[in-house]
């Protein structure tokens, strides 16, 4: 998981490393191959499709409708960060665990909303 930068969304909070949008034209494994390269470099990766969710947020004074495609990705490559991210960390399932029901604000809204959403009992 990346620590975002203090000009992104959820600053200083883990959130999922890959984000961002799919282009005109362009279809959902390119636009993961894309984001991919530009938030961690990597250009080789494995990955698997796990589902999708709204999640409607307030940013500043409006609120905006988030469409996440969530895919888990899977690489020995390090990470190179972008802009977009201060750090990276890696946590085993049993950590991600504790620490979501222990320290959730270590993590940014969207990750508990994925979690919850997404993998039901996971946290």
């Amino acid at each position: 998981m990346v620590k975002q930068s203090a000009s992104r969304q959820d600053p200083g909070q883990f959130v999922s490393p890959v984000g961002g949008h799919v282009q005109a034209g362009e279809n959902l494994e390119s636009a993961l191959m894309r984001e991919t390269k530009e938030e961690l470099g990597l250009a080789k990766f494995q990955f698997k499709y796990i589902g999708k969710y709204t999640f409607n947020r307030k940013i500043r004074q409006h609120i905006e409708n988030h469409f996440f495609i969530i895919f888990e990705i899977y690489s020995d490559q390090t990470p190179i960060l972008n802009e977009e991210s201060q750090s990276y960390r890696k946590f085993t399932l049993n950590e991600l665990k504790k620490l979501l029901k222990t320290k959730p604000q270590l993590f940014g809204a969207a990750f508990h909303i994925v979690v919850e959403k997404i993998y039901g009992d996971f946290a």
